[in-house]
């Protein structure tokens, strides 16, 4: 969770994958991931969860105080896929519920490497869907490849700082 610092209230918090099936440890959800986020499977399984989290979302949004905001996590191994469309995704949330924008933060992690030609994609991607309403944030900052060029283009509105930074 996100708390303000003066009402001392949760603002917001960040949606995160839990599996329940035998034999899934949640112990090990970075090295599920990191599996994931090396093959194809990470576009589906990205798509999967930001349905999941549209309808989680429109289900229970009276649940939720006003200006409460729920954040997403987007591996930036799914830009290395040409068939993955960010923005095409976020439209088609927001036409499922067209709350969404004002509801949602885009995660971007830092855990996965990408070339240039990808972080022009990444970059073009997150300008268009913050143009949308949405806003973005750099996840674990400093903990992985360190995408400064996200910070230079005035990308981000949050940037969280790795655990090890800050301790």
């Amino acid at each position: 969770p996100v708390i303000d610092l003066v009402t001392h209230k949760i603002i917001s918090a960040e949606s995160l994958i839990r599996w329940t099936s035998p034999g899934l440890s949640n112990n090990k959800i970075f090295e599920h991931i990191s599996i994931i986020e090396k093959s194809k499977y990470i576009i589906d399984f990205t798509n999967n969860t930001f349905i999941a989290l549209v309808t989680f979302l429109q289900a229970n949004k009276d649940l939720f105080p006003k200006n409460f905001k729920i954040s997403f996590n987007l591996s930036q191994a799914v830009f290395k896929w040409d068939e993955f469309n960010l923005v095409n995704m976020i439209e088609s949330g927001i036409k499922a519920f067209p709350n969404l924008a004002s509801y949602l933060i885009v995660e971007i992690t830092e855990s996965a490497y990408f070339s240039k030609s990808i972080s022009n994609k990444v970059i073009f991607a997150m300008a268009t869907i913050k143009e949308l309403g949405l806003q973005i944030a750099i996840d674990d900052f400093g903990s992985g490849y360190g995408e400064l060029k996200l910070i230079s283009y005035n990308i981000s509105d949050i940037i969280k700082l790795d655990r090890e930074i800050t301790q």
